[in-house]
């Protein structure tokens, strides 16, 4: 899969930014407060330059400019003016994917375990 993610231009993961779930005694749930998709661990691994939606938990990990661009909201236009801003900006291309990396490295299953393990 890294072969295939490093073969891209621009990774994406757009989220809703609204409510998503339902947990299993019916009550409404928010998942966007407790998710942190496996795919954006990956994406960041493969250096490929990574734009997602501002959710609180993403960004935990993702900082924008840095390390991923993230987009405000679910505009269309906004993703479509940020896809165009990284396209025509090399270097920041070339910081997001190192700092992308280096995210990964500091993320990687052993340390997210050790992590969970201290609370137990």
């Amino acid at each position: 899969m890294p072969k295939l993610l490093r073969k891209a231009d621009l990774l994406l993961m757009p989220y809703s930014l609204e409510y998503v779930g339902i947990s299993s005694n019916r009550k409404s749930i928010n998942i966007g407060k407790y998710t942190s998709p496996l795919k954006m661990f990956e994406y960041l691994a493969s250096g490929t330059p990574l734009m997602s939606s501002n959710l609180p938990v993403l960004k935990e990990i993702l900082k924008d400019n840095h390390n991923s661009i993230i987009v405000k909201d679910n505009n269309p236009y906004n993703w479509a003016d940020k896809i165009i801003k990284l396209q025509s900006n090399i270097k920041l291309r070339k910081i997001i994917s190192k700092n992308a990396i280096k995210t990964a490295s500091k993320n990687t299953w052993n340390i997210r375990a050790k992590k969970i393990l201290k609370y137990f």
